[in-house]
């Protein structure tokens, strides 16, 4: 008939808004919401991405505008006093009522995720609210009669129900975009889920089915009940929420704080560039090993340059190769790469020849242990199995935790054993799939030529190239893929550098390489690694595909690694809150191990530069763990094809996570995800404060904070990078998005042509100015 009734009243389809329109509306408001990804693939984000064209200044000025807070670093950061969309603290009727609604949605977001709201087959959370909201009791303590009829006869179509809830409110054409988006921030964490699930997630991703839509559509219908039943005048519900007053002086000081703070950063850096340190012996190395660009890996890097003849390389830990893998005898499939990449190519694992029987004996033993592992997580989280599955396994996991407890180095170095007994390095290989999605060796020759010109390892390779994916071990740790590689999806990144390995050691990717003017030596041969960042332990992986050849050499190195993590380990020991009087590995495998740790590691807080540029810039300088570094020589490329994939790719990473913990520092009550002791998963995809409420987005506080100290320092990423100006220039002028970065002043730029030229600075509008080293101890001047 063309017409709804929604609380008694006859509103005519024509009068409201256009589907079109309302999508479209809810695409923009929903700019300001940090897409959340879930805890398996957790990786960093600069929440305000999608603002990122308004600049720094402008995008921290919407957003604290829409979320009321202050997003600029204060003397001292604490927790926002405003808890996020609600600045008044003597809130009206509306406002209670806005209120009531944010606790009651949430309720329903968890029990649709949980599979509790109803069945999640795909038709949504407004359909499965809808088809429960008669039966559901918080409906009724929320809404009188009158107001539960309106619910129940809301649209069956969510942007139809949308659009009454609209009407019904009094929101007119011109008031959609900040109505929807005031809402979006009354719970960022589940809309951010909603927006990764529309923006971001891989095809084919199953429940929870949450969208943008959907979440809208059930907050609107419940207001406009509300509404109906008297509670706030139209379109009041929520209050539109504002900056705190009275700020503004106080804004340009923290604003003035923040730039001294980068210059001091800047001056010290840089001029630690200027004086490297490099002792390493002369002559071509034992062996060359690959880092990812990790700032954990700044420290192993220059430990084991000291410990032998060796040389580091940084590089994105997925190695460049874009891959979707499954395991051996799995059904599903993990990506490997950024999240700004899809992944272009499926990785498998296969028995390794000769293998065949002891990895299915050892799939076996995994497979009766994933089923335990199942069988457990899914009792342990029903309401009612839960106390049956206390009775049943309470002596045995006693037991065990009691060993957990009282023994933490002991029960981690058996988690240690187990682990590498049961787990397929040795006995499996990695290799690209046959068929459609495999890699023809045209493509892998051309995958291997872009890794190695983009680290600039073209000639004068060592007998052994190690490349060392990373990964960390942690206990009871819901944001424990937080720890792990980025560049792998928030993986640990044993796969991509076993796959990488397996392609260079190829002979007909060397032969095809050499037609390039890539000449590997037969000599050479390439292995896998992994560094896990909570032990610092270095592992060599796939020992049994070796050559005999190599075997004294890979000896040696892994000699120089236990040194190097001796002496790593003892370096961090000093920052590890808790660790005084601690010494040795044992005391970093106990963290690893201990399930009542909050701090297993500090993870990349402190981080505030990228390099980009050859090793001679960094080899024998104590960064300090701050520093991405990524291996680049502009000799070897003249176009500047590797610097363009390098500042598009890793430099545009390495910004997110740099944003990611400078919000969880300056606003952890909005960007961080709190107090990690109180936390609960929900639906294993994210998690909330103590018994509810919305989903905490960000880093827990515990990642950035000492108690009431930040360990971090909140400071816009420095990009450093040895390159022609010329080149830098022009790779910016070809991509937006680094526009939006360097003009928009979300990070900073500094070059120089190559050793002893001077540094320049590129200031937001694109002109560079020379960087001189000031006479002062704090703070580097430049000079037109």
């Amino acid at each position: 008939s063309g017409r709804c009734r929604c609380a008694g009243r006859t509103v005519s389809a024509m009068t409201g808004p256009s589907r079109a329109s309302i999508l479209v509306d809810l695409d923009e408001a929903a700019r300001f919401v940090p897409p959340m990804w879930p805890l398996s693939t957790f990786v960093a984000v600069n929440p305000l991405w999608d603002l990122r064209q308004l600049g720094f200044d402008g995008a921290i000025e919407a957003a604290g505008t829409l979320y009321g807070a202050d997003l600029l670093p204060l003397p001292t950061p604490t927790a926002n006093p405003v808890p996020p969309g609600r600045s008044d603290p003597t809130p009206d009727g509306s406002d209670r009522a806005s209120a009531a609604v944010d606790d009651v949605l949430t309720r329903w977001c968890a029990a649709f995720v949980g599979g509790l709201l109803g069945a999640d087959d795909g038709g949504g959370f407004y359909a499965a609210w809808r088809a429960g909201i008669g039966h559901d009791p918080a409906a009724r303590r929320l809404a009188g009669q009158r107001g539960r009829a309106a619910m129940a006869a809301a649209p069956a179509d969510a942007v139809a129900a949308i659009a009454v809830a609209l009407v019904e409110l009094g929101v007119g054409d011109g008031g959609r975009t900040p109505a929807f988006a005031a809402r979006l921030a009354r719970t960022p964490g589940w809309a951010g889920l909603a927006k990764w699930r529309a923006q971001w997630a891989p095809p084919g991703t199953g429940a929870p089915h949450l969208t943008l839509v959907d979440l809208m559509a059930v907050r609107l219908t419940v207001e406009a009940a509300l509404h109906a039943e008297g509670f706030g005048d139209a379109g009041t519900l929520p209050p539109l929420v504002r900056a705190p007053g009275g700020r503004d002086a106080d804004r340009e000081e923290e604003r003035a704080e923040l730039t001294v703070g980068e210059d001091r950063f800047r001056h010290w850096l840089l001029t630690a560039l200027d004086h490297p340190s490099d002792d390493r012996p002369a002559g071509p190395p034992d062996a060359q090993v690959v880092f990812c660009i990790d700032v954990r890996s700044e420290g192993m890097r220059r430990h084991l340059e000291a410990a032998g003849p060796y040389e580091t390389l940084g590089f994105a830990g997925f190695f460049g190769l874009p891959a979707r893998f499954r395991p051996l005898g799995a059904q599903g499939t993990v990506d490997l790469c950024p999240v700004l990449v899809r992944p272009t190519v499926d990785l498998i694992e296969v028995p390794a020849g000769g293998e065949e029987a002891p990895a299915a004996r050892a799939l076996g033993a995994l497979a009766a242990r994933g089923a335990a592992a199942a069988a457990f997580e899914t009792g342990r989280e029903h309401p009612v199995g839960s106390f049956l599955l206390a009775e049943m396994t309470g002596p045995v996991l006693g037991a065990a935790a009691l060993a957990r407890t009282v023994a933490p180095s002991w029960t981690g170095r058996l988690r240690s054993w187990a682990r590498q007994r049961f787990t397929s390095p040795g006995l499996t290989e990695v290799v690209p799939e046959a068929g459609d999605r495999g890699m023809s060796l045209d493509e892998q020759v051309h995958y291997a030529a872009s890794a190695l010109s983009t680290m600039g390892l073209v000639r004068g390779f060592a007998p052994l190239v190690v490349l060392t994916g990373h990964g960390a071990t942690s206990a009871n740790n819901p944001h424990a893929s937080a720890l792990d590689c980025g560049a792998c999806g928030g993986n640990r990144g044993v796969v991509s550098a076993r796959a990488a390995a397996g392609i260079f050691n190829r002979d007909e990717v060397r032969a095809a390489l050499a037609g390039r003017g890539i000449v590997i030596p037969p000599t050479t041969w390439f292995v896998a690694a992994e560094h896990d960042t909570v032990t610092d332990r270095l592992t060599v992986l796939d020992r049994h595909l070796v050559p005999a050849s190599h075997l004294a050499g890979l000896e040696a190195l892994e000699r120089a690694m236990t040194d190097a993590r001796v002496a790593l380990v003892a370096e961090r020991l000093a920052d590890l809150p808790g660790a005084a009087g601690a010494h040795g590995p044992d005391a970093v495998d106990a963290r690893a191990a201990d399930w009542a740790q909050v701090r297993p590691e500090w993870g990349l807080a402190g981080n505030a530069a990228i390099i980009v540029g050859p090793r001679r810039m960094t080899a024998g300088v104590a960064l300090g763990r701050r520093c991405f570094l990524h291996s680049y020589d502009a000799a070897t490329d003249p176009d500047g094809t590797a610097l363009e994939t390098i500042l598009t790719a890793p430099v545009v990473v390495a910004h997110w996570i740099n944003a990611q913990y400078y919000f969880s520092t300056v606003a952890p009550e909005l960007f961080g995800a709190g107090d990690k002791t109180v936390h609960n998963v929900v639906g294993g995809i994210g998690v909330v404060t103590g018994t509810g409420g919305d989903l905490r987005i960000g880093l827990p506080r515990q990642s950035v904070f000492d108690g009431a100290r930040s360990v971090h320092e909140p400071l816009r990423l420095q990009v450093v990078v040895e390159a022609p100006a010329a080149m830098v220039d022009r790779t910016i002028r070809r991509n937006p998005v680094l526009g939006d970065l360097f003009h928009g002043d979300w990070a900073h730029l500094v070059a120089r042509d190559a050793p002893g030229s001077p540094w320049s600075r590129r200031l937001p509008g694109g002109r560079w100015i020379v960087w001189e080293q000031s006479n002062t101890e704090e703070v580097g001047v430049v000079h037109a």
